[in-house]
């Protein structure tokens, strides 16, 4: 038997059996895992109120030899960040963002700066004026952590330079970014003030650009790329990520 200790985001739980329930968690020490907290759905179980997604938890469990679920025993409540969204606009995007690790995560693979990051962005997730915000700063640092995000400053295709104040493109794949001489068939511009946001998002620190104010007020068409690239890198798709476009 192994013992199990630390600390978890709640990404969702489902019914199981008549009284108990299934809980994944994303932890710092072990990653996404699954796990069962027996009497989790009873009316006056212990577990009452611990087991909402978006929660920030210390949890302990145990996992006997030759069985993939935790059996989970303990969970105490740092900080329930689901409890505290502000609109529906807020709840489409943090069930995003849980969307996302649920399906591209493998099961107990460790990736520390991504648990970093889930505490980085989700103060900023539960209130409706930077939650956009927040969105796009995720999505820009998953893609960063797995590889994907194309280089910000040089063409993919001559290797040249992206000029600062020069036009920048992506294709419908968005393989990379190209500038305006290697751009070939409907290549989409990608504005100067969103190069910029972009290139912010990779250097800067989510309360720093906040403070400096440095979203601009029109993210969609950057919101919509870099989501793109998301489904094209992962071969995913989102569902809930509909529902926040019809909201854009």
């Amino acid at each position: 038997m192994v013992v199990l200790k630390g600390e978890a985001i709640i990404l969702r739980t489902y019914p199981l059996k008549e009284t108990d329930k299934l809980i994944v968690l994303f932890s710092q020490e072990y990653g996404k895992i699954r796990g069962v907290v027996n009497g989790g759905r009873r009316i006056k179980s212990r577990f009452t109120g611990r087991l909402e997604p978006l929660s920030w938890i210390e949890f302990s469990g145990f996992q006997r030899r030759n069985q993939e679920l935790v059996s989970i025993d303990s969970i105490e409540v740092i900080k329930g960040f689901g409890l505290i969204l502000e609109d529906y606009d807020t709840f489409l995007r943090s069930t995003y963002l849980l969307e996302v690790i649920l399906k591209t995560m493998p099961d107990w693979e460790v990736n520390q700066n991504l648990f970093r990051l889930l505490l980085h962005v989700l103060p900023a997730f539960v209130k409706t004026d930077t939650s956009s915000a927040a969105l796009l700063y995720f999505q820009v640092w998953y893609l960063k952590f797995g590889g994907f995000l194309p280089d910000l400053y040089k063409c993919s295709r001559c290797g040249d330079h992206l000029a600062k104040n020069g036009r920048t493109y992506c294709g419908d794949k968005i393989q990379g970014l190209m500038c305006k001489a290697c751009k070939s068939g409907m290549g989409r511009e990608i504005s100067i003030n969103n190069m910029k946001l972009l290139r912010s998002l990779t250097k800067m620190s989510l309360i720093e650009i906040l403070k400096e104010n440095q979203i601009s007020r029109n993210v969609g068409q950057l919101t919509n790329i870099v989501e793109e690239l998301i489904e094209t890198s992962f071969e995913r798709r989102f569902d809930t990520f509909s529902a926040i476009k019809q909201e854009l």
